[in-house]
């Protein structure tokens, strides 16, 4: 304002006039300034720059600070650099950024930054050409500092200062590739994918294939693989680049087959990318590049992830983060660290896990990028949720969700949908189920080719009661034995939740297919990538073999399933454990002293973490322990009989369909069934539906009365 300025110049008015040049001059530094600079602006020698700032330090217009000197206030500063004509600010602008780039050119990093600001303000031609080599310095040591949005700041400014001296594709293409790393970093993923498809485009333009490589990798690295399908555009940029650096081995050409493998996983062209992957590990190991290696290895794990390549996952992700643990790549170490996790995990190593999560955490922290920032708290409610710790868990997991706010797509959407459903199926909280099914069916109509979310939306269908829906759901997935439901890292989990739908329907056939098939992999826990452990498989396993009769191989699940769930310090599966064993042995007069022991320990388990919907189940078993005396309840079909009634007085009835019927309908108290599905089950080969989250083998009190 006018007003100020006036007061300003009220207040220099006692100065020389030459010592009132020199403050001029120090305004061209900025408010703060040091004296060696100044001194070479001024042509003086830093004592008589002291000397001569001494009259404007007892007006209070500057003071001395450790490193130079600083003006009273930015308007002083302002004022004073206004009263310097343009001409001679461009001239000054640029003998400050000389006396910068000469003063510190023994350590010119810090000083990167001014040096460009000052060529950028002088306007010049052979100026701008310096400016932006400066910024460009000065955003990779931005970068290098954890700094990206300081980073976007120094390359945009060049960007403009070209732009406005109109500048060519080979001048502004260096400049696009940092600029998008630095929105990628900075966690902006939009601006990230514009900067880097700029930079193709013009790369293209110059038929320069080296920085069309780097653009598409950028690209690549900005959009990371999304779970469930493959990017087209991506595949044929990757492709194109990979035809325009031609077959020598390279760092570039490693990096783009690895990324090519990677985007192939959710396509026909699977085994192909697995392929490809391989290749760029045997390129990087020939090149003796551990940064290469590191990114190669990281990539080829994605490309082999399944059940069946436990093993050699374990020992990809475990390569992956030694090497770039050693060499330094924090950002690719904590990539391959959060598959070890998912790893060790699968292995039912909880404690090493944790202590991977830890570390995990520490560099998260020190990076501050915003994706790992976000995951690592995916990492920590996964745990929380073994633990039964599921108000921790939630928070977690509402936290991740505010740092990642919908920057990276749907394969964060789908994580924290996963949480959710998590949460809701192990915490037992009432009304949570019913407020993921809707999720769900959204989730496996969006994602044809991830049947998971079908088959989570046929579970808790099932254990809502809503059994035509969850039927559907399941005979859709099991058509010619599972055949359409792709065996990639998703299948476990897939097969796992079908299992449990026809564990709760009384699905004979369909659970004896499920666990033959699930049955390979009994030493697995279910785990979804980075963010949800369902347990040890063995439980799934042993109501799966319950379902279809085999109790013997169903209590060794069982005894396995409890000694991995201990070991993992994971209460909530040592509870549902011991619930559905203890149910299997009620249900089938096998030592009903040890099932109300199993029962009875799930119960109080579930009470002290406050799993309602599992307490209430057990708790209506343990009223009617108390009810009968003691007493067990049995109804279950042997052979062509049914057993029914309790521990003191059975009764033995030949097979008819209205018993059926009866069956279906007390296993399932609660539950509304259409009469053509109790009819279609009553008739079937069936049979009995099996114990599930009602206890269904237990008559309540009003049927036996």
């Amino acid at each position: 304002p006018d007003g100020v300025r006036e007061t300003i110049r009220q207040r220099c008015a006692p100065l020389k006039s030459g010592d009132r040049e020199l403050l001029r001059l120090a305004a061209v530094l900025g408010r703060d300034f040091d004296v060696p600079v100044l001194s070479a602006l001024a042509g003086c020698s830093s004592q008589e720059c002291v000397e001569r700032l001494g009259d404007a330090t007892a007006l209070g217009l500057v003071t001395p600070t450790a490193d130079g000197f600083r003006f009273s206030h930015v308007l002083v500063r302002d004022a004073l650099y206004d009263e310097l004509r343009p001409a001679d600010r461009m001239v000054s602008h640029r003998q400050a950024g000389d006396a910068l780039a000469r003063l510190h050119a023994g350590r010119i990093e810090p000083q990167l930054a001014a040096i460009a600001h000052h060529y950028l303000a002088s306007a010049a031609p052979a100026d701008v050409t310096r400016a932006v080599a400066y910024a460009r310095r000065a955003a990779e040591h931005a970068l290098a500092q954890l700094a990206p949005e300081e980073a976007v700041r120094h390359t945009e400014r060049a960007l403009h200062a070209l732009d406005a001296h109109g500048a060519g594709d080979g001048e502004r293409l260096p400049l696009l590739l940092v600029l998008g790393e630095a929105h990628r970093r900075a966690g902006d993923a939009a601006p990230a994918r514009t900067a880097f498809r700029d930079a193709a485009d013009g790369a293209r333009r110059l038929a320069d294939p080296e920085l069309f490589a780097r653009a598409v990798l950028g690209l690549g690295h900005s959009k990371p693989a999304e779970s469930g399908s493959a990017d087209r555009t991506l595949v044929a940029l990757l492709e194109e680049a990979l035809a325009g650096l031609g077959p020598t081995d390279g760092p570039l050409r490693a990096h783009l087959l690895g990324r090519l493998g990677e985007e192939l996983y959710f396509s026909d062209a699977r085994q192909r990318g697995a392929e490809l992957a391989a290749e760029a590990v045997a390129i990087a190991r020939r090149l003796g590049r551990d940064d290469v290696l590191a990114r190669a290895l990281v990539r080829r794990y994605f490309t082999v992830w399944g059940a069946d390549t436990a093993a050699e996952a374990l020992d990809l992700s475990a390569e992956a983060t030694r090497v770039a643990v050693r060499i330094g790549l924090r950002e690719v170490e904590l990539v391959a660290r959060s598959w070890y996790i998912t790893d060790l995990l699968q292995h039912g190593d909880a404690p090493a896990a944790d202590r991977e999560i830890a570390l995990y955490g520490d560099v998260s922290e020190a990076l501050r990028l915003p994706e790992f920032r976000w995951r690592v708290r995916l990492l920590r409610a996964a745990r929380a949720l073994m633990r039964g710790e599921f108000d921790r868990a939630a928070a977690l997991a509402d936290e991740a969700a505010a740092i990642e706010n919908g920057q990276h797509g749907t394969t964060a959407f789908q994580f924290f949908a996963v949480q959710r459903v998590a949460l809701a199926l192990e915490g037992g909280r009432p009304g949570a189920l019913e407020a993921v099914a809707d999720t769900m069916q959204r989730l496996g109509e969006r994602f044809p080719m991830l049947p998971v979310w079908q088959a989570a939306y046929a579970r808790v269908c099932a254990e809502l009661g809503r059994t035509v829906e969850a039927r559907r759901e399941l005979e859709m997935l099991a058509a010619d034995d599972f055949a359409a439901v792709r065996f990639d890292g998703n299948w476990l989990t897939t097969l796992m939740n079908a299992g449990e739908t026809a564990v709760v329907l009384g699905d004979v056939p369909r659970a004896r297919v499920a666990y033959r098939l699930l049955a390979p992999y009994a030493a697995l826990h279910v785990v979804v990538a980075h963010c949800a452990c369902f347990g040890s498989l063995e439980r799934y396993l042993g109501r799966l073999a319950a379902t279809h009769g085999d109790l013997d191989a169903a209590e060794a699940h069982f005894a396995r399933a409890e000694r991995a769930a201990t070991r993992a310090g994971a209460a909530p599966f040592v509870a549902q454990t011991r619930a559905a064993w203890g149910e299997m042995l009620l249900a089938h007069g096998r030592d009903a002293e040890r099932a109300a022991a199993l029962l009875g320990a799930a119960l109080a388990t579930a009470r002290g973490l406050g799993i309602q919907r599992l307490a209430d189940r057990l708790e209506g078993w343990s009223r009617t322990r108390r009810d009968r005396g003691g007493a067990g309840w049995t109804f279950r079909l042997d052979g062509d009989y049914w057993t029914i009634g309790s521990d003191d007085h059975l009764l033995r009835v030949r097979d008819a369909r209205g018993l059926r019927y009866l069956h279906q309908l007390v296993a399932h108290p609660g539950h509304a069934f259409a009469a053509t599905e109790l009819a279609s089950a009553g008739g079937s080969e069936r049979g009995p539906a099996a114990p599930s989250g009602d206890l269904g083998v237990i008559l309540d009190e009003r049927t036996r009365r």
